[in-house]
């Protein structure tokens, strides 16, 4: 949107969005006219729709007329239930316990133990990826995703809060598909996770049907590490400013903050001397009352 308008966004039928987004895309380049820049879209869909060609969407280009989104651009699809405060407050410390484990390695190499491998969705039991994804940063898939068992899939990567699933949306004859989508986690550091995505893509461009770079998926997050981030600035210290009994220190910031360290109401408690009922009664207070300030951050 332009910078003098209000409106946050624009309301469209889903199969108009690829033509709202050429319109955001043309506006966004405008402003970035003259300068250098590394532009990454990012899309949030709901699970049921997360299997969505959004890579494949076209986009207006001066020179060829018209281009593929994820050729052109790196792209990130975000969980959209990730945005629900609910959510977030049931299985924030938990998501920035593994987002923490996955900053450790950004700079290197993917280790290929460190992603869960689902090759087969016959037998495929959500609960049972759930408990197998605790221990990795990331899940890759390398067979087809049944639209049936999609919602499952998902369910399991939420609940296992797990930052990084990659995939691909249909089987594809005579190609090694694990080594392919393997070739892509340790083609570059993990950072650059969306730009070797893209590039995949990129090839695939000139060649058929066939090549993996057409049928790609990546859900790669970091949401609520801004969301933190956010906290911790809390701009107009609005957060700091809400305290229990007129004590400054014991606020909604600090306590939230202390939450997404993964502490417990009682550790909490503990430490700021204030029984652990009135704490949580205080701190889910504040989170209905800062919902749409949180909400309209994450949007």
């Amino acid at each position: 949107m332009d910078k003098d308008e209000q409106q946050l966004g624009t309301l469209c039928k889903f199969n108009d969005i690829p033509k709202q987004l050429n319109k955001f895309l043309k506006t966004g380049l405008r402003h970035l006219r003259g300068k250098q820049y590394q532009l990454i879209i990012e899309v949030f869909l709901p699970s049921d729709l997360i299997g969505t060609e959004v890579d494949r969407w076209k986009i207006s280009d001066p020179i060829i007329e018209e281009i593929t989104l994820g050729i052109k651009y790196p792209i990130r699809l975000r969980s959209l239930e990730r945005l629900n405060l609910e959510y977030l407050d049931s299985y924030l410390s938990d998501w920035y316990k593994y987002w923490d484990k996955v900053k450790s390695v950004l700079q290197n190499e993917p280790i290929q133990e460190l992603f869960e491998h689902l090759q087969d969705m016959e037998t495929f039991n959500w609960k049972s990826l759930r408990s197998s994804l605790k221990e990795k940063i990331g899940l890759k898939v390398t067979c087809a995703l049944p639209k049936a068992k999609s919602k499952d899939l998902f369910k399991a990567i939420l609940t296992a809060t797990t930052p990084i699933a990659i995939w691909t949306r249909c089987d594809i004859p005579n190609l090694d598909q694990v080594a392919a989508i393997d070739e892509i986690l340790t083609f570059k550091p993990l950072c650059h996770l969306c730009e070797s995505v893209r590039q995949t893509r990129e090839k695939s461009d000139a060649q058929t049907e066939e090549h993996l770079g057409f049928h790609l998926a990546l859900l790669d997050v970091s949401t609520v590490d801004q969301l933190r981030e956010f906290i911790e600035k809390d701009p107009q210290a609005i957060f700091a400013s809400s305290c229990i009994h007129n004590k400054p220190e014991v606020n909604f910031r600090a306590i939230l903050l202390r939450r997404f360290e993964g502490q417990t109401w009682q550790q909490i408690s503990q430490d700021l001397h204030i029984e652990t009922s009135y704490i949580r009664a205080f701190y889910h207070r504040n989170l209905k009352k800062f919902k749409p300030i949180l909400k309209e951050y994450l949007q």
